[in-house]
C-alpha cells in the first residue's frame, strides 16, 4: 500500500460496537495505513472459522510486510 506502517484491526463486540472507526481515527493519525476493506468485526467470542479468517489476514499483513 506504500505505507512503511500498514495496519489491520480484529474486533470482538458485544453490543454496538463502534471500535473500528475509532481505531481507524487513530491508528491514521499514528500514521499508519489502515487495510479498512479488511477489518474484522465479529459478535462476542469469534468462532473457528472467524480465526482462520484473522489468520490468513495476518499471512497477508506479514506478507505485505515483506514486500
Amino acid at each position: 500500500t506504500g505505507s512503511e506502517k500498514d495496519a489491520l484491526i480484529f474486533s470482538s463486540k458485544g453490543w454496538a460496537g463502534g471500535a473500528i472507526p475509532k481505531l481507524t481515527e487513530s491508528l491514521t493519525a499514528a500514521g499508519f495505513d489502515v487495510l479498512e476493506d479488511e477489518a474484522v468485526e465479529e459478535i462476542y467470542v469469534p468462532d473457528e472459522n472467524d480465526l482462520d479468517k484473522c489468520y490468513e489476514l495476518g499471512k497477508k499483513l506479514a506478507q505485505m510486510v515483506k514486500e
